[in-house]
């Protein structure tokens, strides 16, 4: 069985329901939930319960959201290669919803995946083959260099 190995954002989404209309410039009730994201995780995470070699490169910050995602992670079996970047927090996703459950707004805090160190990243992570789709949210350069 061939590994199978995920290049991208692991993240912490978090969707905020307005409990009625919304109101601008003010204090608005919901509820809210979180759950783990990124596109790289969900399928490094789907992927585990189909094959057992699956492994995710990512960036995460030294932070309770990266440890919550690295226990998930490891739980399901899957090999997490992560470049800790402490200066920066673990990516966030908010979605703010409306009281009947349209988006109003989405905001995405991916500073962490600016700075990642290409030259860190390439040399941690030598086992991406020529070829790999890295996803959207790995900068050109470090694409290039792997290839």
């Amino acid at each position: 069985m061939k590994a199978v190995v995920c290049v991208g954002a692991a993240t912490i989404d978090r969707e905020l329901k307005t409990i009625s209309a919304h109101e601008l410039h003010t204090s608005n009730p919901v509820t809210s939930t979180s759950s783990f994201g990124g596109v790289a995780r969900n399928v490094a995470d789907h992927l585990s319960h189909w094959t057992t070699q699956v492994s995710l490169l990512t960036a995460l910050g030294a932070d309770v959201d990266a440890q919550s995602i690295l226990q998930d992670l490891q739980s399901k079996q899957v090999d997490v290669q992560a470049q800790i970047l402490s200066a920066y927090q673990t990516g966030q996703y908010y979605a703010v919803l409306n009281h009947d459950g349209e988006l109003v707004i989405a905001l995405a805090d991916m500073a962490i995946y600016n700075h990642i160190d290409e030259t860190d990243f390439v040399a941690s992570f030598g086992m991406v083959q020529k070829g790999g789709d890295l996803g959207s949210r790995i900068r050109d350069e470090a694409y290039q260099s792997m290839v």
